[in-house]
């Protein structure tokens, strides 16, 4: 599945949260390096990439990245379906 609508995140909570509310997204199931993750979702063409480590979830806030321009906006955890919706 691919699209405008289209996130890999690395969260399975939010993956889950996203997908209940109809937004198309991708974890990370390989326990891949981050790297490596970076690389699949430019192979597939993935449009958005949202990180979720612990950095992520202790501040709350996340970085929605563009992969078409790598421009990049903080979106809080709580607020990213919302984003989404709005956004994507």
């Amino acid at each position: 599945e691919e699209g405008a609508d289209y996130l890999a995140v690395s969260s399975i909570d939010e993956a889950m949260e996203l997908r209940v509310n109809g937004i198309g997204c991708e974890r990370d199931l390989m326990g891949r390096a981050f790297r490596a993750q970076m690389k699949y979702a430019g192979k597939k063409n993935v449009p958005y990439l949202v990180v979720i480590g612990d950095d992520e979830i202790a501040s709350g806030v996340v970085n929605v990245k563009k992969m078409e321009d790598g421009s990049q906006t903080e979106v809080k955890i709580s607020e990213l379906v919302e984003y989404c919706k709005t956004n994507l």
